[in-house]
């Protein structure tokens, strides 16, 4: 069986110098599934690094008929990959040498309580302990690291000592430092507001303005709360963009733990798998 390979795919492979797994990636999009198995050693009628640097971009070529051998091998390369990345991805990056430090700060606690709560006659600190559970959660759902010490929430409530809703800080790295974020919740454990407190960042700033945190306004723990999906990212921002949307999810997986569903962690496991 002949096959034939677009003269465009092996030009850009050339001029930008890729890997073979992007080659086979680009091949496989083209619908030549079997021709992988050359790359990775299989029989060939043109040795492969030949072909490579070959001016002719067409040819015959001898695939294998075991389609699930190939499958096996892309699968493998793709799975390593993508661990790869992940770890390198989550481990925490340090900035570089002349990395310039820079807080802004916006807000203060208290003047974010009292801007979303301005009925409230009272606030009350509410201390909870954070479980070894909650803790589990929290990793296994993506939205940590937990902040040290824990978040605690204040309550406001009006001169007749009816709740009006909960305040609670949280922090998350950004690129390389915290960003310290202020999330204000309604009784019903809606998000009312969300705003910047202090930002470390050199960059990716716009995400405290009023335009891109109006979108966590009205959220619940069933939203996807994540980019490209319910969230609408800034170029240029994204890891910032990343931070404040685990935080205020994370917020809402706290304050659903304390006040509202007690299974919200299975919930959240069952949206995630969809």
């Amino acid at each position: 069986m002949k096959h034939r390979t677009n003269l465009k795919t092996v030009t850009a492979i050339r001029v930008f110098n890729c890997s073979p797994l992007i080659y086979l990636l680009v091949e496989l999009h083209n619908g030549n599934c079997k021709s992988g198995w050359r790359v990775w050693g299989g029989p060939s009628e043109d040795p492969w690094p030949a072909r490579w640097w070959a001016p002719e971009a067409t040819g015959p070529r001898v695939t294998t008929s075991d389609s699930k051998i190939n499958l096996l091998y892309i699968f493998l390369i793709l799975t390593l990959c993508w661990l790869v990345s992940f770890k390198a991805y989550s481990n925490e990056v340090e900035p570089p040498k002349d990395y310039e430090d820079k807080e802004e700060v916006f807000f203060t606690r208290d003047r974010a309580l009292r801007e979303n709560f301005p009925e409230a006659a009272e606030f009350k600190t509410d201390l909870r302990k954070i479980e070894k559970e909650v803790q589990q959660s929290i990793d296994k759902l993506g939205i940590g690291p937990l902040e040290e010490p824990p978040p605690h929430f204040q309550k406001a409530y009006n001169v007749k000592g009816d709740l009006l809703g909960y305040g609670v800080v949280v922090e998350q790295i950004g690129k390389y430092r915290p960003i310290t974020i202020f999330v204000a919740l309604s009784p019903n454990l809606q998000v009312k507001d969300t705003a910047i407190m202090i930002y470390r960042e050199s960059r990716g700033g716009e995400v405290s303005r009023k335009r891109f945190l109006h979108q966590y306004q009205g959220k619940t723990l069933k939203d996807p709360i994540r980019l490209h999906k319910d969230i609408i990212n800034i170029s240029g921002s994204t890891l910032s963009a990343q931070a404040v949307s685990v935080a205020v999810k994370r917020a809402l997986f706290l304050a659903n733990q304390f006040y509202g569903q007690k299974n919200s962690f299975e919930s959240q496991m069952k949206d995630k798998k969809k």
